[in-house]
């Protein structure tokens, strides 16, 4: 017996029951919220078929020559790639050189870094950055 509710097991409905009325009233008293279809089918629409040409804007890795153009040959020479650098080297080598900085000051530098780094566009992040030159 169910301790909550004090009701027999055998006395429950079965789950496929309760799936099927929680399904019900999401979709008519919940004033359909629920998006999914129209949601995948947008996503099937934009999806990679194979037949476009496959555009590459960014391309995370290191400083190292050869990786860069590993990619370049592989994705062709029309694309035109900015390369990232990973985002806990970045962090690393901020926090080897901030060691000799004051503690108030290397943290404002990480906390910028990682307000930029959850930046929502590149023109957010170009103005974050601007803005903390600025200071």
């Amino acid at each position: 017996m169910p301790r909550k509710f004090n009701v027999p097991i055998d006395d429950l409905p079965e789950l496929k029951v309760v799936q099927n009325f929680s399904n019900y009233f999401r979709k008519t008293k919940m004033m359909n919220n629920d998006f999914v279809d129209e949601l995948a089918k947008y996503i099937r629409g934009l999806e990679y078929n194979g037949n476009e040409a496959l555009k590459v804007h960014y391309m995370m890795g290191d400083a190292e020559e050869a990786q860069y153009n590993a990619i370049q040959s592989t994705l062709g020479s029309d694309n035109v790639l900015e390369v990232l650098i990973c985002y806990y080297h970045v962090v690393a080598n901020v926090m080897k050189r901030t060691k000799i900085m004051e503690p108030y000051f290397a943290n404002k530098v990480v906390s910028d870094i990682y307000d930029m780094h959850f930046s929502r566009s590149a023109h957010e992040c170009a103005t974050l950055a601007r803005a903390r030159v600025a200071e």
